[in-house]
């Protein structure tokens, strides 16, 4: 990575630190637009983008693994995704770093907080401006990379299926949880469900749990979240989803915060998670298996070939190599 370059992202990380301004008055305006986009949720994607993506160290360890970059310099369309906080920056911060240009699209549901970033950028360095582009409308690049929901991806694959590409689709978490599972790991656990309201593609929807698993051990440990059902969208999304099971006499827990349901299904209604009993790993390995496509990620202790795994609490905070959907955006790029 060019000095110039490390030095700007390492100057970017103390000024969003620093809380100025500027990124404030951006908060505030994507607060305002998206009410998911809370004050403490956008706080805990600005950390993560600091602590573990514009890091001094780790960038440069990052890079170690890409020697060799894109003889010419491409223009890479970014269609970001909206479903939380500043979603997108690691696929344009991959496109900075392997040294080409983003023609950036916005989501109408986070259009604040990158300008701010790219903002202050600018005042760094004019030659910022000719390295990324915010643009409404897509035209006149060289490959792509999208995110969005299932159906965006049929959109996606008919207007930018010919270019080089990385399509991203809805994925989800899973966790595997043990019979000697801590309180302290169940605390942190909470973290992978209830962050971003649920609404990332690493938030937990499915638990495994073994077979005699008292789950009033989790409703204890997650009090601390008790808060959400003060948020007006949380609180419509629980009472409505209660409302239904209620009537339809599906059976489910719930502590007034969120509703556990028995389902083998992964993906879970906002402010509802799944749970599924098993009595050996070998149906928790299986079950991940065949669902290992719609799986991005897996909580817990398990060693499960093909999917990475991560500690208790961890879901939300990607490292620099951990890639969405798996597919190495950094190698797409470099071969460009």
């Amino acid at each position: 990575m060019e000095n110039k370059l490390l030095q700007d992202l390492t100057a970017l990380s103390d000024w969003i630190q620093s809380k100025p301004d500027e990124l404030e008055l951006a908060k505030l305006k994507s607060q305002r637009d998206n009410h998911w986009f809370t004050q403490e949720f956008m706080n805990l994607a600005l950390d993560n983008i600091c602590n573990q993506f514009l890091n001094g160290d780790k960038l440069r360890s990052w890079n170690a693994n890409y020697s060799k970059k894109s003889s010419s310099k491409k223009r890479v369309g970014l269609i970001m995704a909206g479903n939380l906080p500043l979603v997108g920056f690691h696929d344009w911060l991959s496109v900075m770093n392997s040294q080409h240009f983003a023609k950036v699209k916005l989501s109408s549901k986070d259009k604040h907080l990158f300008p701010a970033l790219l903002s202050f950028l600018n005042t760094l360095d004019p030659k910022w401006r000719d390295r990324t582009e915010i643009v409404d409308r897509l035209t006149d690049i060289d490959a792509i990379i999208a995110t969005g929901s299932n159906n965006s991806n049929r959109y996606f694959s008919y207007y930018f299926g010919h270019l080089p590409h990385i399509f991203r689709s809805h994925r989800n978490a899973a966790a595997v949880i043990t019979s000697d599972i801590s309180d302290e790991e169940l605390e942190n656990l909470g973290e992978d469900v209830f962050a971003y309201f649920g609404l990332g593609c690493r938030s937990v929807s499915l638990c495994f749990i073994p077979e005699g698993f008292d789950e009033d051990r989790l409703f204890t440990a997650w009090t601390k979240f008790n808060h959400l059902r003060e948020h007006s969208k949380w609180d419509n999304n629980f009472r409505y989803n209660y409302a239904t099971y209620l009537m339809n006499n599906e059976p489910f827990r719930t502590n007034d915060v969120i509703i556990l349901r028995d389902a083998d299904q992964l993906s879970s209604r906002i402010a509802c998670l799944h749970m599924k009993t098993y009595r050996n790993a070998e149906e928790v390995d299986d079950y991940v298996q065949q669902h290992i496509r719609q799986i991005q990620t897996l909580v817990g202790r398990s060693n499960i070939v093909g999917v990475p795994v991560v500690g208790f609490g961890k879901s939300q905070q990607p490292s620099l190599s951990d890639y969405a959907d798996r597919v190495d955006t950094m190698e797409f790029l470099t071969k460009l």
